[in-house]
């Protein structure tokens, strides 16, 4: 895949005793962020239902793709759409289809998604929309993530939006106080475009460990002052109304691509929404 997080090959693996995927250097997640910011990508409209969808987006954890679901109960509870503007594109989805019939959709959209039915035991809508390697700038409006991901699902009602990014922000170092006014003003965007207290749930950042080559685990973890600056400013979005936080830090080991901890964050993610919904 080489090192570049947009050309990840974002499927969830059977575990083993390695995690497989690659740290990128401050570089190369630069030059990637500069594509996207650059880049525009031409995909259908999304097909339209009545019953109001969750919007999951984010950066390459939320393209993360994991293999078909069609044997849990739970995925026959979750329809879905996707649309990805990179490597997985070919998973990208036309209209709704029930998780339970798709190959592969976002690993932690998909967790979300059936433990919310499970614990509403209503039928769950979830729209997928990840670009790897983005910065919060790219999902503004007037830039390409918020123009050809965001935009095209605001004419359809929002249940909520679970947002899980930052992490192209700690690399590329945007001052965490820039950071935490454009993502309020991404929340007041959506509101605004949709229903005033769309419910918002926000993973606040995995635990990273910049020292491990490779993304192989060694003895020691040294993470940049930079993620938890990001992380707080995402806490701080609970000042607003119907906003929720998901710690993804105690549920993660140190990898840049979390893949074992999905289904957890996308339970703990499905837990935050239902008391929101309540």
């Amino acid at each position: 895949m080489g090192r570049r997080e947009s050309r990840l090959n974002r499927t969830t693996p059977t575990r083993s005793h390695h995690h497989p995927i690659p740290s990128q250097s401050r570089r190369i997640a630069l030059g990637t962020i500069s594509l996207c910011l650059l880049a525009a990508c031409a995909m259908r409209a999304p097909a339209t239902s009545t019953t109001p969808a969750w919007l999951v987006i984010g950066q390459s954890n939320v393209e993360a793709l994991h293999h078909s679901r069609r044997a849990e109960d739970a995925a026959r509870r979750v329809r879905v759409q996707q649309y990805s503007a990179t490597v997985n594109a070919f998973a990208n989805t036309q209209g709704w289809t029930l998780l339970s019939r798709v190959p592969q959709f976002s690993a932690v959209g998909g967790a979300f998604g059936m433990a919310l039915a499970e614990r509403t035991g209503h039928d769950v809508y979830i729209a997928a929309a990840g670009w790897g390697g983005t910065t919060i700038d790219c999902w503004l409006p007037g830039h390409p993530c918020f123009d050809q991901h965001v935009s095209r699902f605001l004419a359809m009602p929002l249940a909520g939006v679970l947002w899980w990014q930052g992490e192209g922000d700690a690399i590329a170092q945007t001052p965490p106080e820039t950071y935490g006014q454009r993502l309020r003003t991404l929340i007041e965007t959506i509101r605004a475009r949709n229903q005033q207290q769309t419910p918002f749930i926000i993973i606040a950042l995995q635990k990273y460990c910049a020292n491990w080559p490779q993304d192989q685990p060694q003895p020691t973890c040294l993470e940049y002052d930079q993620w938890e600056q990001i992380r707080q400013q995402q806490r701080a979005m609970v000042a607003l109304s119907n906003v929720k936080i998901v710690e993804a830090y105690p549920l993660t080991e140190g990898h840049l691509h979390p893949i074992y901890s999905y289904d957890a964050i996308g339970r703990a993610a499905a837990q935050a929404a239902a008391s929101l919904l309540r």
